[in-house]
């Protein structure tokens, strides 16, 4: 992810045809976890590209919404935390 993403990062002159070329394998990707490594792209290159510019925040503006909220479902919910052990925490402070 991270080699793929300096790579986005150094070309981002060519962000909307990027983004295009990444949305058409989101919307393509077969498993959820293609997509989620997809997201993680994103992520990455939206979080590094920020202080070189705003080419990528603005041309994965308008397409991850709709992607992200197709993804939310596939979320499962986590089991609640394990009890904490009596005298533990008296220990630890």
């Amino acid at each position: 992810i991270e080699s793929v993403s300096g790579w986005c990062q150094f070309f981002r002159d060519a962000a909307p045809r990027v983004v295009a070329t990444w949305t058409t394998a989101f919307d393509a990707a077969g498993s959820d976890g293609d997509k989620l490594t997809l997201l993680y792209l994103a992520s990455d290159v939206l979080q590094n590209s920020r202080r070189k510019g705003t080419e990528y925040l603005t041309a994965f503006g308008p397409v991850l919404p709709p992607r992200l909220a197709a993804v939310a479902p596939m979320t499962t919910i986590l089991p609640p935390p394990a009890p904490r052990i009596p005298g533990r925490a008296a220990r630890t402070q």
